[in-house]
């Protein structure tokens, strides 16, 4: 009798919940019938409906039906509304989520005033938190997209104020803190990592893009740089470091960082800019182009980030995997930001383009002083992008000191292929290509020619054969950033030079 029972209240709360969103809001019927509504919720049994496991999806869609349709009986009933909703954040149980969110982001939407009609820090907060500290049981797909538009709708007010003292508000520190330990709780294969760590990063960059908004930016108590620095050193950087380091580090985080980073370098480039049309920001809500965005990525930043990069490419014993991820990383982060960027060789105004650089130009040191294959791959792969001239003039620059010129620099006269300037800091545009490979790579790869023949030489290091076959992919890769009509004679004289071996 009772299963019999339940299935009554369910069916009639759904019935209900179809016959208010069929009838429209001029309707006579309809507002005869909200008075009904708002009478039946005036009983106290009602609202335990909520709490049964048998009716409880059929009365969140009723709710939320009632928030979009009939807002004189939300109105009515806003108080109780809110903390039956908000009451229920931590169920993670997927026949449930779906109708909740949905409700929860009808009532904060529409009904700003919800806000007020519940103890946000003992009631919202503590449940929300929960459930992200959960990783959302086994519907991660189904409850973090909606993290985003609710943390959107949280009054400014009830986030708290940066000071100069704590410029990341205990609001942020705790909900950042909260996706982090849902991430590590419940990460269990690819895809549901994409979803944690895609509402992390997008929460993060909506937040940064809040702070040339916040009141206390505009009045000049606190600026941009010191907010987003702040945010950048405390949420960001430390959990790409911990990924890197982490043996369950997922390559789908660094696809997502590599587009972090990018949307919002392009917002900050794009700050300022007059155009006729302000667009939107997608995955942003409400956050129109702000002068004050081209601070939100401060200089220290991409120092701190580069020294990660740096740092985990020197890392000894790094496994052939992470290399892999990291390489893909840095190749990703390689491309132009905007579509119709053009890439020049000799750009050091770009910091997104000075960090890959160093980043590469680091591993080309390590290459060449251990040996380090994987290493050189990674070199090589940067090569093949469109930026590869830019690694290249930027390696010869940062780092050209005689390390890469060997004593069998002397015994190669025929690699003098271009000797038009003076130093590496005068490399005319479009010629860093030659000037690479007659100094570093050629002397490097006739150091294998040599030491693969009958009488080799007493300082070259022996380098294995696919060593030797990475060292000719950056030779070729390098050849393609040499003007077009240079390529086929610098190409000939690798081949004469080498040999059959290379090809």
């Amino acid at each position: 009798k009772q299963v019999r029972y339940e299935r009554l209240l369910s069916s009639s709360l759904q019935s209900l919940e179809f016959v208010l969103r069929s009838l429209s809001s001029e309707d006579e019927a309809n507002s005869g019938l909200e008075e009904k509504v708002i009478e039946l919720l005036e009983h106290k049994s009602v609202w335990k409906l909520s709490r049964n496991a048998a009716t409880q999806c059929s009365f969140l869609i009723l709710l939320a039906t009632l928030c979009s349709h009939a807002p004189s009986v939300v109105n009515r009933h806003l108080q109780r509304l809110s903390t039956t909703v908000f009451g229920m954040l931590t169920i993670t149980d997927a026949a449930i989520s779906r109708p909740l969110w949905e409700a929860v982001l009808q009532l904060v939407s529409k009904y700003p005033k919800c806000w007020e009609e519940v103890n946000v820090q003992k009631l919202v907060f503590p449940n929300f938190f929960k459930m992200l500290k959960s990783g959302g049981g086994l519907n991660v797909a189904l409850i973090f997209p909606n993290v985003l538009p609710f943390l959107s709708q949280i009054p400014r007010k009830l986030q708290g104020s940066p000071t100069l003292e704590q410029t990341v508000t205990d609001f942020q520190a705790h909900f950042f803190r909260s996706l982090r330990e849902g991430f590590y709780s419940r990460r269990t294969d690819d895809s549901s990592n994409k979803v944690l760590l895609g509402c992390y990063l997008d929460c993060l960059r909506y937040t940064l893009l809040q702070i040339p908004r916040l009141p206390e930016v505009e009045k000049d108590e606190i600026s941009v740089e010191e907010v987003s620095l702040a945010f950048l050193e405390t949420q960001l950087l430390p959990f790409v470091e911990a990924i890197f380091a982490d043996n369950f580090s997922t390559p789908v985080f660094f696809e997502l960082l590599n587009n972090f980073i990018r949307l919002l370098l392009r917002r900050v480039q794009q700050a300022g800019q007059a155009e006729a049309v302000i667009r939107t920001d997608v995955g942003t809500p409400g956050l129109e182009r702000h002068p004050k965005e081209s601070e939100l990525l401060p200089e220290q930043f991409w120092e701190e980030f580069e020294a990660i990069l740096v740092k985990e490419i020197k890392r000894p014993g790094q496994s052939k995997v992470k290399m892999e991820r990291l390489s893909a990383l840095l190749v990703s982060l390689c491309r132009p930001v905007s579509p119709d960027s053009k890439v020049t060789s000799n750009n050091h105004e770009d910091p997104l383009m000075n960090m890959v650089n160093s980043a590469g130009s680091e591993a080309l040191r390590i290459a060449h002083e251990k040996g380090s294959m994987e290493h050189l791959r990674l070199f090589a792969r940067m090569l093949r992008t469109p930026s590869g001239g830019s690694l290249l003039r930027f390696s010869l620059q940062a780092d050209f000191n005689g390390v890469y010129v060997r004593d069998v620099q002397t015994e190669l006269p025929q690699l003098v292929i271009f000797t038009d300037f003076t130093s590496m800091m005068d490399i005319p545009e479009g010629r860093e290509a030659e000037v690479f490979l007659q100094w570093v790579a050629l002397p490097w790869l006739a150091v294998q020619q040599f030491s693969s023949s009958s009488e080799p030489p007493t300082s070259p290091t022996r380098y294995s054969a696919m060593l030797k076959l990475c060292l000719v992919e950056v030779v070729f890769a390098a050849a393609m950033h040499a003007p077009l009509d240079d390529r086929v004679r610098l190409l000939d004289q690798v081949c004469d030079m080498c040999g059959q071996d290379v090809i």
